[in-house]
């Protein structure tokens, strides 16, 4: 949990629903009632097979929160979303997308002056990106 201007932000990756598991970026004002930060789950969406989703933990660079996305479903490539919220993390928007086989993004990472956001594979390190 981080403290924002005005409340709390929180990523839940373990939300299990029947046959699906969901990850979740929360935000409250008052530290008992939550309510969901990103849009709708976009792998649940496409409506095909058993879904996992996780959501990263929220990382604060130059002002803003980051947060990575990642769903899997085993008859699709991994889709991966990094969002961007404003300082207060009242409102989030995509500005990064992946969709690679076997492919997800770990955890923001700020290094200076950058925010990092890998990508990993079942053989490591496949991609980066930056941001300034």
């Amino acid at each position: 949990v981080d403290e924002v201007p005005g409340g709390w932000l929180a990523s839940a990756s373990t939300y299990d629903v029947g046959d699906r598991s969901y990850g979740l970026l929360l935000r409250s004002d008052d530290g008992r009632y939550w309510r969901q930060m990103l849009p709708p789950d976009p792998c649940v969406a496409t409506g095909i097979g058993r879904v996992t989703s996780d959501v990263g933990p929220p990382t604060r660079f130059d002002g803003r929160w980051y947060v990575t996305y990642d769903c899997a479903n085993l008859s699709i490539p991994e889709f991966g979303v990094v969002y961007v919220g404003d300082a207060g993390a009242r409102g989030f928007e995509p500005v990064e997308a992946t969709a690679r086989d076997g492919v997800s993004f770990g955890d923001p990472v700020v290094a200076g002056d950058r925010l990092i956001i890998p990508e990993f594979g079942d053989d490591g390190l496949v991609a980066v990106t930056t941001i300034r």
